[in-house]
């Protein structure tokens, strides 16, 4: 009997312990409390210090830099599809070029202006009909002619210049084994690039203004990739602007890539000489917060 009494008495005591801890608030020292204000006080010194550096500004500066250089894009094609004259490709036109894209420019806009009166007559279901079909033959003509200016005559067709083939090697006994052609464009396959792209830009069935255009560059490139001769030597001078385009690109992805590298090493630098020095007081508070 004593024995459960003096259980009691401790189970008892223990409650009671438990209730008077959860009933007594918790509350910080006064030390604890003055760390805490020169913590924040540190913190808020070192923000202000920083953006009255005039380092930070010139960090600043060049990540903006760097982003404007981002913003250029390295990859965008050398020539427009359409410029107007005196110019395109940074060359300036000869009379007769200008003289032709002008008579091309008016032709455009005859078209254009046959076709909206065409609409004029329609109802609503053709209008929405020839609408949708414009679309598409705008689309074509666009490809086309933006193939032409960047002088890709496989392009304008439609198709690309495959010639993956497996190179002649030399074996044993000055056996030598030729060269295996996988796959190539061949001119079977030009002429029938030539008149599926014939078919969908004459002007007679494509219903956009510059049809005209790339009815002709069409034909242009047919008769040269079709020509043995001319398209040995096409292919040689597409090789050498191919050449300078990926030069140029990658110079100015290298460029962009320097300007990068020099901000991120200006960043460190700064987070070096501001922050680090109050690392270990920016552990302790957040220690603390937690």
């Amino acid at each position: 009997m004593m024995v459960q009494t003096s259980c009691e008495r401790q189970r008892r005591s223990v409650a009671s312990g438990m209730r008077k801890s959860q009933r007594r608030p918790m509350t910080m020292k006064p030390s604890s409390w003055i760390s805490l204000v020169m913590l924040v006080s540190c913190l808020l010194m070192t923000i202000t210090s920083a953006q009255q550096d005039p380092y930070a500004d010139y960090v600043r500066e060049v990540l903006e830099e760097s982003q404007d250089a981002n913003n250029d894009d390295p990859f965008e094609d050398p020539k427009p599809v359409r410029a107007d004259p005196p110019q395109q490709g940074g060359k300036a036109k000869t009379p007769e070029e200008m003289k032709a894209q002008e008579q091309a420019d008016r032709l455009a806009a005859a078209r254009e202006k046959k076709f909206q009166s065409d609409l004029k007559k329609m109802n609503d279901e053709q209008k929405k009909k020839a609408l949708q079909q414009k679309k598409k033959d705008a689309k074509v003509v666009r490809r086309i002619l933006k193939a032409q200016a960047n002088e890709d005559l496989y392009a304008v067709l439609g198709i690309r210049n495959w010639d993956i083939q497996i190179p002649s090697r030399k074996i044993a006994f000055n056996i030598t084994i030729p060269a295996l052609k996988l796959k190539q464009t061949s001119e079977r396959d030009i002429k029938r690039a030539f008149r599926k792209q014939s078919r969908v830009t004459h002007p007679d069935k494509n219903r956009d203004g510059r049809a005209q255009e790339a009815f002709i560059a069409v034909d242009e490139a047919a008769m040269v990739l079709t020509d043995s001769a001319a398209r040995k030597e096409y292919d040689a001078h597409f090789r050498k602007l191919q050449a300078k385009r990926r030069e140029k690109t990658m110079a100015a992805f290298n460029k962009v890539l320097a300007v990068v590298r020099s901000a991120l090493n200006n960043v460190m630098w700064v987070f070096r000489k501001v922050i680090a020095p109050f690392a270990t007081p920016i552990v302790i508070l957040c220690a603390l917060i937690i």
